[in-house]
Parts: structure tokens; sequence; C-alpha cells
């Protein structure tokens, strides 16, 4: 029998310390670009890196990661010793198990890693650079089995050992660590599957009925079987709710980003007039005591607000959310959530085991790689209020549509483009909506109550058609077109009447078009239908108050619905006003670089030393505003935009030869009949003299506040 192993520990140290190494070094080749500009505009506040705010969840990090890979060199030394005295083994002998179980274990990680997290760094750099996507997802999993049946066998041998040793009275300590290790382990893996303890008691009436809205990021409603008929719907639920919902038929959003789309559903609202406009705006100087939530709470109601990424929608208590749920959007957050991208920790994150030990990537849309719709739904569950004495406001924003449109395990290859992966994530945000509504009736939440669908804005992905105009509708002299082409997403060819992304081009009304539908429980609000009509996000503070005869909100540019809800009168007529938001070249196409993109803004935030908050700055709002804000105004079948004066360049030649030459493009206006689709830029036209112009152009001139000449 051997009784020395002195060749365990060091060997197996060396070879985990030698792949923790790797990780860190082909890692921090892959971030240095974002690791750069965050680290810079972090020491730009000396306190930051020793605050709460970075420090302790910094520190957690670390402490996790110095866990899970101690526990990771705790079994295999442990399988290491029962192995060697099982087979008896040599020096020599115990070296090449060392080595052998060792790289077993590192292979099966990052086989585990390609399959399931598929979308991280170290699943591309294996899937794209070693393997050059030869192999198919059928592969990986093959090869993960195998290894992992290897370790398996091990382990059965080394429990064979166990029971050896156990028997014969030798070190009954050392297998009684291990055993109580394991059933810790295998018993808090059963705790999501175990039946729930929590009972919800609802205080909600039929006066004062529990008001749910439910938010799905960059939906568009032409993706829906509901809009959209086809013999296989790829929709079911939400095309159930909607067909039992009193459903508008064509919904806009002010401005297509979340935060400012959401501040406008809040508060009836234009941005210009709750001030955001644009995400991550700093709200702590702002005034926003009328707001939804703010009335609701006065009236009695809980109200609390629960999303899945909060990096760039700052809807906090400030707005009368008496209680915030998911990920806090704090610096912590977009460094932890970015940078914890490791294959042992990735596999981990989806587990009971990631809540505790990553709370940054847990449930966090933001780290896509890692995140699983199903843990949001048991955050929520979790963290809502229970026995309630009084009736739930919940206003839920669930990012599973929301770009990049990867997610854990969602077997999806990464050479697919955006257009193709959109319709995969609708689909599963289809299921999710599923399951929390029928999480919301299991608790008996819906006896008396009303659901709100909505999507925040649209989406655009680079499809013929994704813009209003086409450069064969031109009238006019096609030389004098000032508007980017933008590549087609499958052919790269440029192309006037395509864009891509949201809220950066307000002739891509599908950046803006949404979705709105209002499902009663138990109440006697209206019948379902589908609503013909032009409406707005701002219509619904409104309509909402009006419903629950609650007092009006004290500034409002949206206008209650309840007569068209409970009757067939005909919504007037009215002007609508789009604007966009902040937008680089780097984000208008399809192979987004989040480094890029990173590195172009990053010295548009501000970090908040005390909490961490990362927001834009009032200068760059004030350069945001001159020289990227687009206004439009919807009329009837009229739409006339305003484009701010750009930065642009063009090929000149010189004595040198050919360069790029940087010129401002001059600002100007865009005018578009949306019953022909015909457009124009010059104003002097026929065309143009023939449109209501002038109308229009009093409109948007009195609302965006520009002079433009």
């Amino acid at each position: 029998m051997i009784n020395k192993y002195n060749h365990h520990l060091p060997t197996l140290c060396t070879v985990i310390l030698l792949f923790i190494f790797a990780q860190l070094t082909f890692f921090s080749v892959h971030a240095y670009l974002s690791l750069e500009e965050i680290t810079r505009t972090a020491f730009r506040f000396p306190p930051l890196l020793l605050s709460k705010a970075l420090f302790l969840p910094l520190c957690h990090f670390l402490l996790s990661q110095m866990l899970i890979y101690g526990l990771f060199l705790y079994f295999l030394w442990y399988l290491s010793i029962n192995l060697s005295e099982l087979f008896a083994l040599t020096a020599r002998g115990q070296k090449l198990l060392n080595i052998t179980l060792s790289l077993l274990s590192i292979i099966t990680i990052l086989v585990a890693n390609a399959y399931y997290a598929s979308h991280s760094f170290f699943a591309i750099l294996i899937r794209h650079h070693l393997f050059q996507d030869q192999l198919s997802n059928h592969s990986y999993k093959l090869l993960s089995l195998v290894a992992g049946g290897c370790l398996g066998l091990a382990g059965l041998l080394s429990l064979l050992r166990l029971v050896q040793a156990w028997k014969q009275g030798q070190n009954r300590l050392r297998h009684a660590i291990f055993l109580s290790l394991l059933v810790f382990i295998f018993l808090s893996a059963q705790l999501p599957t175990l039946p729930s303890s929590q009972h919800y008691r609802s205080a909600a009436t039929a006066a004062k009925p529990n008001i749910f809205i439910v938010g799905l990021d960059a939906v568009r409603p032409d993706y829906l079987g509901f809009f959209n008929p086809t013999t296989a719907s790829p929709t079911p639920h939400l095309d159930q709710f909607l067909q039992s919902a009193m459903t508008f038929a064509e919904v806009y959003t002010p401005l297509g980003r979340t935060f400012p789309a959401w501040a406008s559903i809040l508060s009836g609202q234009y941005p210009r007039h709750h001030g955001i406009i644009e995400d991550s705006i700093d709200t702590s100087q702002m005034n926003l005591s009328a707001t939804l939530p703010q009335i609701l709470q006065k009236a009695g109601y809980e109200t609390v607000y629960a999303s899945d990424d909060h990096r760039f929608s700052n809807l906090n208590q400030q707005f009368g959310f008496q209680q915030i749920i998911g990920p806090d959007g704090t610096l912590a957050d977009f460094l932890i959530g970015n940078l914890n991208d490791f294959p042992l920790s990735n596999l981990l994150i989806p587990t009971v085991w990631g809540q505790i030990l990553f709370p940054y990537n847990y449930a966090n849309h933001g780290s896509y790689h890692s995140y699983q719709w199903q843990n949001f739904l048991n955050l929520l569950q979790q963290q809502l209020p229970q026995n309630l004495d009084k009736p739930l406001f919940l206003a839920v924003h669930f990012n599973q549509t929301a770009w990049p449109f990867y997610w854990f395990n969602d077997q999806q290859d990464n050479k697919l483009i955006s257009a193709a992966r959109y319709p995969k994530a609708i689909k599963a945000a289809d299921l999710m909506l599923s399951q929390f509504l029928a999480l919301l009736q299991k608790h008996g939440l819906l006896q008396y109550a009303v659901v709100i669908l909505l999507s925040d804005h649209g989406m655009t992905l680079a499809l013929p058609g994704d813009r209003v105009i086409s450069e064969q509708h031109y009238q006019g002299d096609k030389t004098q077109i000032k508007l980017r082409r933008i590549p087609y997403a499958q052919t790269q060819q440029m192309a006037l009447d395509t864009s891509y992304g949201y809220g950066s081009d307000v002739l891509s009304l599908k950046q803006y078009r949404s979705l709105l539908a209002i499902k009663e429980y138990g109440l006697q609000w209206g019948k379902p239908r589908l609503i013909q009509g032009r409406v707005s996000h701002i219509d619904l503070a409104p309509t909402l108050l009006d419903l629950l005869k609650l007092p009006i909100l004290q500034r409002v540019d949206g206008f209650s619905l309840k007569p068209y809800l409970q009757s067939s009168r005909a919504i007037p007529k009215r002007p609508l006003f789009l604007e966009s938001g902040y937008s680089v070249p780097e984000m208008q196409h399809d192979g987004i670089l989040i480094e890029s993109v990173l590195k172009e803004s990053i010295a548009f935030f501000q970090i908040d030393p005390n909490n961490g908050r990362v927001t834009v700055s009032p200068q760059a709002i004030k350069l945001l505003i001159q020289n990227y804000k687009q206004f439009a105004v919807l009329d009837g079948d009229w739409l006339l935009a305003s484009y701010p004066a750009s930065l642009r360049y063009k090929i000149v030649r010189d004595q040198t030869g050919y360069r790029f030459k940087s010129y401002i493009a001059k600002a100007f206006w865009v005018l578009v009949n949306l019953k022909n689709g015909q457009w124009t830029v010059e104003l002097n036209s026929l065309f143009a003299k023939q449109a209501p112009f002038e109308s229009l152009h009093a409109k948007l001139e009195h609302f965006s506040q520009l002079s433009i000449k």
C-alpha cells in the first residue's frame, strides 16, 4: 500500500496554474481595448477603485474564482489519491495520472464551454480559430460527453476505493470531508427544482386590480403571427395573448431606445419634456414626481420594477418604484458582467451556485454568453413581494429579444447574421412570456388584474424595406441625395432602403413601430379586438389612470384611449413626433464590434464614485443634441424629418495621391409620402411644393425648437 503521495499536489497545482495563466493571457489580449478605455475612465475618479461600489464586488468576484478553482483542484487531488491507492501506482505512475486527469478535466471544461456557452470568448476561440468552424454542435456535445464520461469512470473507480478504505477504517476523515462536499453540492443543485414554499396573497379588487406592464425589448409586430399570419406561427403564446386582448394596430414610441421609451410610457410625455433623451441619462437632478408609479403609489399600490438588464436604463426609485429587481447596472455590472467570461465560471453561472458566486452575471442579459431567461424568472419569483396588503403594480422588461440575440445553450451558429438570430430570440421570448403569465396565475395574482403587453421599440436588421425610402422613388436630382447608404445584411450591397439598429434613424419607422395590447382579468374594461388608428407610448399612462379613475398627470403629451377601448369610435388623427438617439457608424451594421463602439463612446460617460452608476455626461448631452439628434413628424400619409449638420468624408486627389478629406454636411430636410413611397430632400421641387410641407415644417420646428436653414 502506498503511504506517500508527494507528486499529487505540486503536479496538479502546476497544470491548473498554467491553465489559469493561459486563460488570462488569451483574454487580456482579447479585451485589451475595452479594458484600456474603461480603466482610463475609471481613473478619472481616484476614489472609485477603492470605493465599495467597485472594490467589494471585485473582491467578491476574485474570491469566487479562487473558490471554484480551489474546489476544482481539491476534487482532482482526491481523485488522484484514490486512484493511486486503488491501482498501487508508483511515483512515476502518479505523475502521469495527475497530468492525465488534469488535462482530461481541462478538455472537458473547454469542450463543454464550447457547446453550452458557445458565444463566449473561449468557445469562439476553440470553434473558429482552433477547429475553423468545421465541427458541428453535435460534435462538441459528443466530445464533452466522451471526456466527461472518462472523468465519470475515474470518479466511479474513486468511489470504489472510498468504499474499500471506509470498510478498512483508512483515512475516514479525508473521505468524510469529500462525501460532505458531494452531498452539499448535490442538494444545493436540487434547490431550483424543489416545490416552492412561497405563498402570495393578493390584495387586488375590481376597483384596484393588480397592474402588470410587460415590456419586450425591440420586438417588431410584423414578426408575430398575429400581425403576419402564417401556416405555422413562431409565436403561439404571444398570438393567443393578443387575440384575447385589446390590441392596437399601429403604435409608435417617441424615441427608439429603452430608457427614453420607458420614461415616456410612465410619464405620458415626449422625451423633450421628461428630459430623458438618451439611454443612461443621469436622473438625479430631474423632477420625476409626476409619473404613473408615483400616482399609483399614492393611491395605495406596491410599485416594483424588474429587468434582466439595467445597464443603460436607469429606471429607479425616483420614478416612484419602491423595489427594483435585477442586475444593478453599475460599473461593477459592466466590468464583471463582461470580463467574467471564463470556461469554468461560464458553466457555473446559470446554476444555483452562480447566483451566489457571480451575482453580476446570473440572470443578467448583459452577460449574454451565460444568460438564461429561466434564471431571471426564478429571481423575479424569489424577490416579488409576498403576502401583499396592497394591490401590486409591476413593470417588468425582458431583454431576451435585445441584441445580440444570443444566450446560454441556444444552439445557434456564431456565423448567423442578426436577421437570422432575431426570429429565434422572439420565439424564446414567446415561451418566456407564457411562463411569466403562468407564474402570475399560479400565485393568484391574475384574479383581478390588467396585463399590458408592449415592446419598448422596434428594430431594423439591414433588410430591404427597413427604411421608408428607396432610390427608385426619389423625386428630383438623385445626385442631391444626402443620406447614408447602408449595406444589406445578406449581400453587403449599399442601399438607401435599409438600416440597422434602433433609435438611430427616424426614416426607419420599423425602429419606432411597437407593440401595445391591454388584457383584463375579472374586469369589464372592453372587448378583445384589434383597434385601428395611430397611437403612441405617451398615451398609455393617461389611459391607465383614466381606467382606474385616478387623478390625471399634471403635464402630459398623450391622451386617454379609454373611449376607444369601450366603443367602436375611431381614434382621432394627430401628428406624432419622433426623435433619434446617439449612434456611431460602428453600431450601424450587422457585425457590431463592442470594442469599437466602446472606444468611440466611452468619453461620453461619467461614473458616480458613490454608487458606481454609469451615466452620460452633461457635456455629451449637448453634443448629442447638436450633432446627432434627428427629429421627425408623422402626420397622416406624410413624414417630414430633419437631419442635423454632420461630419463626413470624401476622397480627394492631390500631389501625394488620394486621401480622405473631412467636411461638414449641412443640415437638411427629408419629405416622404408614406402612401406611395415618393420622397425628396429638394424643398424647391414640384413634389415638395405640392405637399403640405409648410404645415409639417411648422409643427416639427415648434416641437424640436430647431432652426435649420
